[in-house]
Order: structure tokens, then sequence, then C-alpha cells
């Protein structure tokens, strides 16, 4: 009888236990991003090399991109491939200054894209999207993640941004090409190369 009671004193001990068990979230409904935790959204300091395939309502055409970013810095280069049109920004996520056809203009950083390849993406954003995820300045909706729990694509400011491949590399895994659409525009930025 003693043994009885003491299994049924067990077998209630361990039900009450499985209900403080808290559910397991589906990775699509998940509001918490990213849902694999890396390196890369912490990196203070790293360099990318990319390049650029972009069409506007006005232009179209195809670039090199070099960025450079320490801290809240950045310095970025962009040139085409044929090296007619080349700007180079030194800046914050305030103020860059942009160096083009031998000018030095003083520009919100949120504005360089807009004025020289008539992309309204701002730095900032883009800075967190090379790294694969959301910006943290905005609201953003759509998240899907892929099953290995890496964010896949998000809408963000008026673009719908899309992660189309990821490499594994030191323990983290690092985007290698990136698609942005909207605002009757479209980026692709294929990265050939990272630094930290």
């Amino acid at each position: 009888m003693n043994i009885r009671l003491l299994i049924g004193f067990f077998f209630s001990l361990m039900l009450s236990s499985c209900n403080s068990i808290a559910p397991i979230e589906n990775p699509q409904e998940s509001s918490l991003y990213p849902l694999k935790e890396d390196n890369l959204s912490n990196s203070q300091k790293w360099l990318v090399k990319a390049k650029l395939a972009y069409k506007n309502s006005d232009d179209e055409g195809f670039a090199n991109l070099i960025w450079d970013q320490t801290y809240d810095n950045h310095h970025i280069t962009v040139g085409s491939s044929m090296s007619l049109k080349k700007f180079v920004v030194s800046g914050d996520k305030e103020i860059s200054q942009v160096k083009f056809n031998q000018e030095i203009l003083e520009i919100e950083s949120k504005d360089v894209m807009t004025k020289f390849i008539g992309l309204p993406v701002s730095l900032l954003d883009l800075s967190w999207w090379l790294r694969g995820h959301i910006s943290p300045t905005s609201y953003s909706s759509n998240k899907v993640f892929r099953e290995d729990g890496l964010l896949s694509k998000f809408s963000q400011n008026g673009w719908n941004v899309g992660i189309l491949n990821y490499k594994r590399t030191n323990q983290s895994d690092i985007p290698m090409q990136i698609s942005l659409e909207g605002y009757n525009s479209y980026l692709k930025i294929k990265i050939t190369s990272w630094t930290f």
C-alpha cells in the first residue's frame, strides 16, 4: 500500500512539474530577433567588400562597395566597375562628408544613398541589414526565419529585405547576399569578403 502511495505521489509531482514548462515558440511567430545568437550584431569593427546591382525609376547600374565600420563611424567607398561614378563617404550615424567629383559635401547620413544612387535607404539601417539583422531604430514586420533560426526576410522603413545566403565562418553565420525591394527600386548586394 505504501508503494502505491509513493508512486502516486511521484506521478502527481511529475505532472505538476510539466505544467510549469514554458511552450516552445515557433520561430516564425517569435517577436525576438535574431533567433540565433551571433557575434556579428555585437561587432563594433568590421569591413565588408561587395558588389551592388541597383535599379530605380531613373537609373540602374553596378558598383563596388567597400564599407569600413568602426563603432559609430563609417568610411564607405562606392564606385562603378568602370570607375565612371565614384563617391567616398565618411561620417557617423548623423552626418557624413561625401567626396564626389572633387567636391566635399556635408549631408545627413540617412540621405546619402538617396542623393547618390537614388535609393532612399539610410546608412544606419543598411549597416544592420548587411549584418543580417533588423535595425533597432524603427518598427519592422513580416519577419521570417529559416529553420536554423537565421533571419530570412522582413520589412522595414518601406523596404522588403531578403537575406538570400549565409556563410558559416568561425562559429558564426554571416550574410553573403542581400536584396532590398521598395520605393519602385531594387538593390542586390553580393558580399565578397568580411573582415572583423
